[in-house]
C-alpha cells in the first residue's frame, strides 16, 4: 500500500503531551477578516508588560499538569507587538531557568500571523533569537479572490500580493511539511476546489480546512460544498496524489458511527488549555474571550479566572464533566456519520441563552452530510483505483469491531438472495424467488450511504460476481460451503445444523449453531468439535420453532446449556447465551430497530421471518428512507422492559406468531429465556 497523507494532520509538539497557554496580546489587527470568530476585534487593546509578567507568574505558580508547553502568541495580529512579545518570550525563559521548571527543557513558542509583517525586521530579529523553539503558522486562504474577499486592509484592499511576497522566507526558515489553517463559509464556498489545489502548488502540504460553525449558511451551501469537494476528489484521484497532499475533507476517520469511547470525551480541547485576553483574565479558550462571543453581553461572562485572583475552580467546573454525549441531543447520539463531527464548546455556548456548554449548535449538520457523501465516494474510486482496502473501510472496521458490533447508529441489512436459503434464525423458507441485480444494487447502494453493515445470507459471489467490492460484509454461509474470507473486511458466519454433518468443516470466529429441540446432541458434538480449533472464537446458540418443543425438550435443553456452558468455560470461548448479565446489554435481536432483511421480491422487512410468513407485513420498498419501528423497541413492550432477565434474546416475530401482539412474548418465549437465566446464573 502507498503511504497516505491525505486527510492527516501533523502532530504537534511531544505528541500533545503539552500544556496549550494563549495569551491574547492584542485585539488590534491590521487586517479586517469577515469570517474570522474573532468578530469584536479592532478594539485597540494590547496587553501590557506588567499584565503579561503577572500572567507568566502565576502560570508557573501552577503544578504543571504536562511534560511539556505551548506559549502561543495571538491577537488580533500578534505580530503588530513584537517587542512585547519578545520581552515575554525572554521573560518566560528566564523565569523557568532560576525555577529550574519542568518546561525549562521542554517547551515551544507559536505565533500565528496574517503574514503582511512577516519580513519585517522585529518579527525576524525575534525569529532568529528563538528558531530553535518557535513556529511560525502564517495563515493562507486559498486563491486571490478567495484570500482577498476575507483578508483586506481597512481601505479595502487585498493583502494576498503581500503575502505571498514572503512565503520564500517563511519556507526557509521553516522547512519541512507546510501547514495552514482554512475557514470556509457560504459566500466563499464556490472558491473551495480552486483554493485548496492553490495551496499544494505554491507548496503548502497539509491544509487543515473545515467549515465556520455560525448560524451563515444559506439554502442550497450544502449542494455547492459537495460538488466543489467531489471536483477536488476527482483532481486527487485522477493526478494520484493522495500520498503527496492533505486536506482534512477526506479524512478516513470521519463518517461513520462514533465509539462510546469517542462520546465520553470533548472533541476540543476548551477547559484544558489556559487562555488569557490582554487584561489578564483566564478562558477556557479563546472562543469565550468577550471579543469573540456575539450573543453574551455580559463582560467577562465566560471567565473562569485572573492572573491576580487565579481560577475559579467552580467556574471551570462544568468542564471537567463535558464530553460528546453530553452535548449531543438524541439525534446526534444515534447519527450513522457522527465520527469527525466537529464541534465547538466555544460556540455552542455563543448560541445557547441558557449560558451552557451542555449544548451543541448544529448549524454545520447538512455540510457534515455533504461531507461524508464524497468522503464515501473518495474512498471508495480510492479501492477501485488502487485495487486495495481503503483506509476508511480499515477504520470503520476497527471501530465496529473494538466495540464487539454494538456502536449507537449501527444498523445490519441481511439479503436474502434467493428464497430457499438456508435459514439461520426462527423461520422456515417458503418460495422460488431470487434476487434480481438491481433490487441487490439499490440495496447494496444504500446500506453503503447509511454505513449500514450488509449481512448476505448465502454467498453473494454465486449470484452477484464482483459486485460486493471492497466494504465491511458479513456472509451466514451453509457450513458445507467452506467459502473463507477474501480479505478482513470480509465476516464469514459458518451455519451448522443436522443436515451438513461434514467431519472436515471449516471453523470461523464466529458460528451459528440452530437448536429445534431434537438435534442438541447432534450440536453439544459439533461444539465440542468446533471449540478445540483456535479460529473458534463466538458461539451462537439460536432456538428455531421453539413453540413447538415438548416438555421433554424444554428439560434437554436446561441440561444440553449446563453441559455446553462447561465446555465453553473450559476452552474460553464466548457464547451468546453466556455473556455476563452484569454488564452486557439485554440480548434482543434488534429486529425492526436495528437490524432489517431486503427480500427478493424488493421490499425491506424487520426480519426474514416477517417476509416468509406474513410478507404484507413490510416496511417499505428497497431504496426508500428505512424507519426504525417504534412499536418493535423493547421500550414499548411492558412485559419485557419491566423483566429483569438480560439474558433473553428477546424474538418480536415469536410475540407476532404467538400472541398477535408486536410488544407481547408468549410463555414459551420465556420460559426458555429463564432457564438461560438460570444456567447463566447458577454459580451466583
Amino acid at each position: 500500500m502507498s503511504e497516505i497523507v491525505m486527510g492527516t494532520m501533523p502532530t504537534l509538539y511531544n505528541n500533545g503531551d503539552y500544556q496549550d497557554i494563549t495569551l491574547s496580546i492584542t485585539e488590534e489587527c491590521n487586517l479586517r477578516c469577515k469570517y474570522c470568530y474573532m468578530v469584536h476585534k479592532n478594539t485597540y487593546k494590547v496587553m501590557s508588560f506588567e499584565t503579561g509578567k503577572k500572567i507568566i507568574d502565576f502560570i508557573l505558580s501552577q503544578k504543571p499538569k504536562k511534560k511539556a508547553s505551548v506559549w502561543n502568541f495571538i491577537g488580533g495580529e500578534p505580530t503588530l507587538e513584537m517587542d512585547l512579545i519578545d520581552a515575554l518570550t525572554d521573560y518566560i525563559k528566564i523565569k523557568m531557568y532560576q525555577m529550574n521548571h519542568p518546561w525549562h527543557k521542554n517547551h515551544m513558542f507559536y505565533i500565528g500571523t496574517n503574514g503582511v509583517l512577516y519580513g519585517s525586521e522585529k518579527l525576524q530579529r525575534y525569529i532568529s533569537k528563538n528558531k530553535n523553539r518557535l513556529d511560525v503558522e502564517m495563515t493562507i486562504d486559498g486563491t486571490k479572490r478567495k484570500h482577498d474577499l476575507q483578508r483586506v486592509r481597512k481601505d479595502g484592499s487585498g493583502s494576498y500580493d503581500e503575502i505571498i511576497k514572503n512565503l520564500p522566507l517563511w519556507y526557509k526558515q521553516f522547512p519541512g511539511t507546510k501547514f495552514t489553517k482554512v475557514t470556509f463559509s457560504s459566500d466563499d464556498l464556490c472558491y473551495l476546489k480552486e483554493s485548496i489545489i492553490h495551496l499544494w502548488e505554491i507548496g503548502i502540504t497539509l491544509v487543515s480546512a473545515n467549515v465556520v460553525f455560525e448560524d451563515v449558511w444559506k439554502p442550497g451551501d450544502d449542494k455547492i460544498f459537495e460538488e466543489q469537494l467531489r471536483e477536488l476528489a476527482d483532481y486527487v484521484l485522477d493526478n494520484r496524489l493522495w500520498n503527496k497532499y492533505s486536506v482534512r475533507f477526506f479524512d478516513p476517520n470521519v463518517g461513520f458511527q462514533m465509539s462510546e469511547k469517542d462520546r465520553e470525551v470533548n472533541y476540543c480541547g476548551a477547559g484544558n488549555m489556559m487562555a488569557f485576553d490582554t487584561e489578564g483574565n483566564l478562558y477556557p479558550c479563546i472562543r469565550f474571550l468577550d471579543f469573540c462571543l456575539t450573543s453574551k453581553n455580559e463582560s467577562g461572562s465566560a471567565c473562569i479566572g485572573n492572573c491576580n485572583t487565579g481560577i475559579d475552580i467552580n467556574k471551570l467546573r462544568p468542564f471537567e464533566s463535558l464530553s460528546t454525549i453530553g452535548i449531543n441531543d438524541e439525534e446526534c447520539n444515534n447519527c450513522e456519520i457522527a465520527s469527525g463531527c466537529a464541534s465547538c464548546s466555544g460556540m455552542n455556548y455563543d448560541d445557547t441563552n441558557k449560558r451552557t456548554i451542555y449544548h451543541r449548535a448544529k448549524y454545520i449538520c447538512p455540510m457534515q452530510k455533504a461531507q461524508v457523501r464524497v468522503n464515501k465516494y473518495f474512498w471508495k474510486r480510492y479501492s477501485e483505483i488502487t485495487g486495495e482496502i481503503s483506509p476508511y473501510e480499515h477504520n470503520r472496521l476497527k471501530q465496529y469491531r473494538g466495540a464487539s458490533w454494538k456502536l449507537p447508529g449501527l444498523k445490519f441489512l441481511y439479503f436474502i438472495l434467493e428464497d430457499q436459503i438456508k435459514p439461520h434464525c426462527n423461520y422456515i423458507p417458503i418460495g422460488n424467488k431470487c434476487m434480481s441485480e438491481q433490487i441487490f444494487e439499490t440495496a447494496l447502494a444504500y446500506a453503503n450511504e447509511k454505513n449500514m453493515v450488509p449481512v448476505f445470507l448465502g454467498n453473494p459471489e454465486n449470484y452477484f460476481p464482483g459486485k460486493v467490492g471492497k466494504q465491511i460484509n458479513i456472509k451466514i454461509v451453509s457450513e458445507a460451503e467452506k467459502i473463507t474470507r477474501e480479505t478482513e473486511l470480509d465476516n464469514i458466519i459458518h451455519l451448522v445444523d443436522e443436515t451438513d454433518n461434514i467431519e472436515d468443516s471449516p471453523v470461523e470466529n464466529s458460528t451459528i449453531y440452530l437448536l429445534d429441540g431434537k438435534n442438541l446432541g447432534f450440536v453439544k458434538r459439533k461444539i465440542e468439535q468446533a471449540v478445540k480449533d483456535d479460529n473458534c472464537q463466538y458461539i451462537n446458540l439460536i432456538k428455531k420453532d421453539f413453540l413447538n418443543w415438548s416438555f421433554k425438550e424444554v428439560e434437554e435443553y436446561k441440561l444440553f446449556l449446563l453441559q455446553v456452558q462447561e465446555i465453553i468455560k473450559k476452552n474460553k470461548k464466548i457464547c451468546n447465551l453466556f455473556l455476563d448479565s452484569d454488564t452486557q446489554e439485554r440480548m434482543d435481536c434488534k429486529a425492526g430497530v436495528e437490524s432489517f432483511a431486503v427480500a427478493p421480491n424488493g421490499y425491506i422487512y424487520a426480519c426474514p421471518a416477517f417476509y416468509y410468513h406474513a410478507s404484507s407485513n413490510y416496511i417499505c420498498k428497497v431504496g426508500d428512507e428505512i424507519i426504525p419501528q417504534r412499536e418493535f423497541q423493547l421500550e414499548y413492550s411492558l412485559l419485557c422492559k419491566e423483566c429483569k432477565n438480560k439474558n433473553c434474546r428477546r424474538c418480536v416475530f415469536d410475540h407476532y406468531i404467538a400472541t398477535g401482539d408486536i410488544s407481547t412474548p408468549s410463555y414459551r418465549q420465556c420460559e426458555l429465556a429463564e432457564v438461560e437465566n438460570i444456567v447463566m446464573n447458577k454459580e451466583k
